[in-house]
């Protein structure tokens, strides 16, 4: 047991190169690495950023994952829990009228669209303001009415 043990921790090392010990992110680091994911990044994009100080250059694929597992989980979810929150907030407090009209249309579904069913004979009539001149003559009457009678069925 102890021998596969040591086996074990031999291989680590050999990994990282050698007796360096494993990479620790910093809370900067952490702090980055949940907000860029907030933002919509991917690891692929985040993870250049990262350096280690000690080799200087930026972490693997392995040990990112490895390091920053929770933060990429959890960093647009919690950035979308303030946002909600503070949508919410801004839609209760009726001060601020665009969040509680945005409000009852998403969430509650209301809607400024008013759509009719009218079935059977429809008459309908349209008033036009004519203001044109034909052949330089006014047409007689600035009002016209027409009657349009369509049939549904």
């Amino acid at each position: 047991m102890f021998l596969e043990m040591k086996q074990e921790n031999l291989k680590k090392q050999v990994k990282r190169g050698g007796n360096m010990p494993p990479f620790k992110p910093t809370e900067q680091q952490r702090k980055d690495v949940s907000d860029l994911t907030a933002f919509g990044k991917s690891m692929e994009e985040i993870r250049p950023l990262i350096i280690n100080k000690r080799t200087n250059k930026p972490v693997s694929q392995h040990t990112f994952r490895k390091a920053f597992k929770q933060e990429m989980l959890v960093g647009k979810t919690r950035a979308d829990w303030e946002v909600a929150k503070t949508l919410k907030n801004m839609a209760v407090s009726g001060e601020n009228t665009q969040a509680t009209i945005w409000w009852t249309k998403a969430r509650m579904g209301w809607s400024e669209n008013m759509n009719h069913e009218i079935n059977g004979n429809v008459q309908i009539e349209l008033v036009a303001d004519i203001a044109e001149k034909n052949d330089m003559k006014e047409v007689s009457g600035r009002q016209k009415v027409i009657e349009i009678a369509e049939k549904t069925g």
